[in-house]
This record gives structure tokens, C-alpha cells and sequence, in this order.
């Protein structure tokens, strides 16, 4: 997977729409060997010196008018670590590809690379990417959880993986895909555990699948309202509950 700067500056280039998000996820992984990872980690000393966070700032998908806002992320200060190192969240000295996949995405959005668009399978595995990292980390803070950690190993189970691809299935405008992603794992326990290299490698092989998947001639069109049983609407739902200048009823 490849993504050259070029590719990337004339999908911005004239006001253009930008990247969407494999396009992205690509950069991200292309990025990643750069750094010389051991696999689907790298030390989190190594990630945080200056000239490893320089070579990330520069691969990242920046217009010029927020270039000051990507700068931020990577500014350094003395005795604390940058934004971006943070946004890694590095665990018992070691930095996952998932969280600098997260990460990368985010400061791409930041820096208004990204197209928006809600409705394709890159911004589903993203979604399902941040449920899979959320089980994990309340994992670290529940032993009953489908995650187990294991000499500092965070595994998911087969079922937890089989339950978070259902889910990913009913909210899609794509279902089939998330059924023959399923598939992959026919045939295993339901207990059976899979570290999160191996959950990485599922994720990362179906990005290229989902971009095909989309391009089929046969792909789900979008609904019409008459089809959709009515007008589709977008609901923000906000704790006001701590606001006192909102009137208690």
C-alpha cells in the first residue's frame, strides 16, 4: 500500500474534495515502515524523537491554510511530550499500529485533508477500528471483558471480533461485506484469542477489499427518502445537565 505526497496534493489541489479515508489509512501504513517497527509495533522511545516526529509532520495530508494547526500537534515543549505523541498512547514502552493509524487519521482531519464523507467502508473499518481499541482499554480495566491481557499482550476474542463485525453489519450501508469479513473467521472458537497484531493484520486486509467492494457495479445505491421511509436526519445529542444556564424543568 502506497500513497505518494503527490497523489494526496492533487486530490486537495484547486479546492478539491481531498482524501478519503483508505486513502489515508495507506499514508498511515506507508509512514509506519518507515520508522522501522517490529512488526505492527514500535518502541515508543524510538517514535518520540524528534527526527521520527519530523518524518511523520511531513507525511501527513496538509492544506496550506491549516498548516499552523498540524504544527501544533508536533510543537515541542520543554519537558512534556508533543500532542501527537500522546495521541499514540503508548503502552509498557511499545506504540501499536491501530493507535498510530487513529492518530495519523486525526491530525489528517485536522489539517483538512480528509473528505467528508460518512458513508463508505474506509470510515466503517476507522469505526470499527476505535470500537475494537475502546475494548481494549476497558479491558485493562475489567477482567471480565472478551479482552484478556496477557504479559502485557492485549488479546480480543473470536467472539468479541464476530460480535463487533455484527454490529458493524447493521449499522452499514454495505452488510455483505461485513458478512464475508465474517467469514474469515468460520470455523474458530468463539474463546479463541486473537492478539492485536493479528486483529491489525485482519483490519488491514480488508482495506483493499472494501475499496473494491465499493466500486462494484452492483454497489447498494443510496436510498431516496420514499425509500428510506422518509427524510434521513442528522441527531446531536449534548449533556446539558451541568449547565446552569439551562432552565431544570
Amino acid at each position: 500500500l502506497h500513497t505518494p505526497k503527490r497523489v494526496w496534493q492533487r486530490a486537495m489541489a484547486g479546492g478539491g474534495q481531498g482524501l478519503n479515508s483508505g486513502s489515508v489509512a495507506e499514508a498511515a501504513l506507508t509512514t509506519w515502515f518507515e520508522l522501522d517497527p517490529e512488526g505492527y509495533a514500535i518502541d515508543a522511545a524510538s517514535i518520540s524523537k524528534t527526527p521520527s516526529l519530523r518524518r511523520i509532520a511531513a507525511s501527513i495530508p496538509c492544506r496550506p491554510a491549516a498548516a499552523a494547526e498540524l504544527g501544533r500537534l508536533f510543537a515541542e515543549a520543554e519537558g512534556e511530550s508533543t500532542i501527537f505523541y500522546q495521541m499514540l498512547r503508548p503502552q509498557d514502552g511499545k506504540v501499536q499500529f491501530l493507535y498510530f493509524w487513529k492518530a495519523f487519521a486525526e491530525a489528517a482531519r485536522i489539517a483538512g485533508a480528509v473528505a467528508i464523507d460518512t458513508e463508505n467502508l474506509s470510515v466503517e473499518l476507522e469505526m470499527l477500528r476505535d470500537r475494537i481499541l475502546r475494548c481494549v482499554e476497558e479491558a485493562l480495566l475489567d477482567d471480565t471483558s472478551s479482552v484478556g491481557t496477557k504479559a502485557s499482550k492485549t488479546e480480543l476474542s473470536v467472539g468479541g471480533l464476530q460480535q463487533e463485525l455484527g454490529r458493524a453489519s447493521s449499522m452499514s450501508a454495505y452488510p455483505e461485506f461485513w458478512q464475508k469479513a465474517a467469514d474469515c473467521l468460520k470455523g474458530r472458537e468463539e474463546a479463541e484469542s486473537l492478539s492485536l497484531e493479528e486483529v491489525t493484520t485482519l483490519l488491514l486486509s480488508w482495506l483493499p477489499d472494501a475499496s473494491l467492494f465499493e466500486h462494484r457495479t452492483d454497489a447498494p445505491p443510496t436510498p431516496t427518502p420514499a425509500q428510506a421511509g422518509g427524510l434521513r436526519v442528522l441527531l446531536h445529542v449534548y449533556d446539558v445537565s451541568q449547565e446552569s444556564s439551562i432552565q431544570k424543568i
